[in-house]
């Protein structure tokens, strides 16, 4: 069963195609989300599946009285995505996990219906534990007819010779122990939970599967998320969005949240997109929250024709308020593609921290002065520039033939649109659109960029 709950990391859901950027979406002002639901108390495949392949498989549907949970098996592709619900964290099989029960119960019982064609079978998985042990196992195969297609009443008995302190539930559309007889279209429906036997009040929390908490899967356009715990945060630096990256607890471990501007493949992950700079530099604001001394990590990565020609590594501090970065970079040959991979913590992974938090917003390339600092538009600077905003004719303010010094236009996109050398004095603005366009001076040893405005 465990392999069905772990966090996949190779593939992703609904990567949009947008404007071919080196850094895509790089304001995260544009998201696709993808609405599920989940029971409280409860935890299922149905996110792993989403994030795997798009599928939702497992769902809130009308019970025996109120709302029950469904289970069903879909097949995507050579992919079997059985459906699976547990009570707790971790590897059920492997008595990971476990909430509260303390009464020895002699019986499960509850509601069912299911469609199990062919041989397939359904599985209830009940294992109670005292002080961290197993002392009792029990799974039980619903199989009945094949069909039973209203809700009906079931009881089993479990194995319990002892006082526990604790209990996992678990239950699957198809048979995951041995995978014999797994159909296409297997489904099964849960209602009522309860325990049984003398003396025996405790019960299941949210066993009756009425209350649900209404989530939302996320991803930034152009971009690929390797795990959950990624979404679209409204607490920004600038525009409306930030992304947030969290980790999680799951399956007995720490899951990293992370995220890639390359897109993910059945074969790994790709170079990202076409860039040819030697060198540049990354900038961009961030904070982070974590409870310990983590640290989170942003890696650059450029190629040439597949292969690796330059990188670099920078890992965030802890940061209570959006704060400025700056990671310069280079490559040893000319690039062809660069690829952002961002992580919400840092080696070593086994010291990762539950609930540790990135939030990363409004990243630039130095060589697309798409960036702009607060103080770039600061009244007090000098303009480049005039008048602003412009019509058909721009003039710069000063014109240096002895220094080595560019004017370079782009939009805000990023997009470079004109390029003058340090002898122009004025610019014939009439093919530009009207819009908002960043200047760039650079010299040897300056950047200096103003917003310009054509009307």
């Amino acid at each position: 069963m465990k392999k069905f709950l772990l966090i996949l990391l190779l593939f992703s859901f609904c990567k949009k195609t947008i404007k071919a950027q080196p850094i895509p979406n790089a304001d995260f002002e544009n998201w696709t989300l993808t609405p599920y639901s989940e029971p409280d108390g409860w935890f299922t495949s149905g996110i792993f599946n989403l994030l795997e392949h798009g599928v939702i498989n497992v769902t809130q549907v009308p019970g025996n009285t109120g709302s029950a949970i469904r289970m069903e098996t879909v097949v995507v592709g050579g992919d079997t995505l059985e459906a699976v619900i547990t009570n707790t964290f971790g590897d059920p099989l492997s008595g990971e996990g476990g909430v509260p029960f303390s009464q020895q119960a002699t019986d499960i019982e509850g509601m069912y219906r299911f469609n199990l064609p062919g041989n397939d079978s359904a599985l209830l998985l009940v294992i109670f534990k005292n002080n961290g042990t197993i002392i009792s196992t029990d799974i039980f195969k619903i199989r009945g007819s094949g069909s039973q297609m209203t809700f009906a009443p079931f009881s089993f008995p479990v194995s319990l010779a002892s006082m526990p302190d604790s209990v996992i539930i678990a239950a699957t559309s198809s048979n995951l122990i041995s995978n014999t007889g797994v159909e296409h279209g297997s489904w099964l429906e849960l209602d009522d939970l309860r325990f049984t036997g003398p003396g025996v009040t405790q019960q299941i929390p949210n066993a009756d599967f009425e209350n649900w908490m209404n989530k939302s899967y996320d991803i930034a356009d152009g971009w690929s998320n390797y795990t959950i715990g990624i979404s679209r945060s409204s607490d920004s630096h600038s525009g409306n969005y930030a992304m947030r990256m969290e980790n999680m607890y799951f399956d007995g471990m720490v899951q990293m949240a992370s995220v890639t501007s390359g897109e993910i493949t059945n074969t790994g992950t790709n170079a990202g997109h076409p860039y040819s700079q030697l060198s540049d530099t990354l900038r961009g604001y961030y904070k982070y929250v974590t409870s310990g001394s983590d640290s989170a990590t942003i890696i650059v990565s450029l190629s040439n024709a597949g292969a690796l020609v330059g990188w670099n590594i920078l890992l965030l501090p802890p940061a209570s308020a959006y704060t400025f970065f700056e990671m310069p970079f280079d490559a040893a040959i000319l690039p062809d593609s660069i690829r952002l991979d961002i992580y919400a913590s840092s080696f070593p992974y086994d010291q990762m921290i539950d609930g540790s938090a990135l939030y990363i917003d409004h990243l630039s390339l130095s060589s697309l002065s798409t960036f702009i600092r607060n103080s770039d538009s600061n009244n007090d600077s000098p303009a480049l520039a005039y008048p602003n905003p412009f019509h058909d004719k721009l003039r710069f303010t000063s014109v240096n033939k002895s220094f080595n010094t560019t004017y370079r236009i782009f939009d805000t996109g990023g997009s470079l649109l004109k390029e003058l050398n340090s002898s122009t004095s004025e610019f014939n603005a009439e093919d530009l659109a009207p819009g908002l366009y960043i200047l760039e001076m650079r010299s040897e040893d300056s950047v200096t960029r103003q917003k310009l405005i054509r009307r």
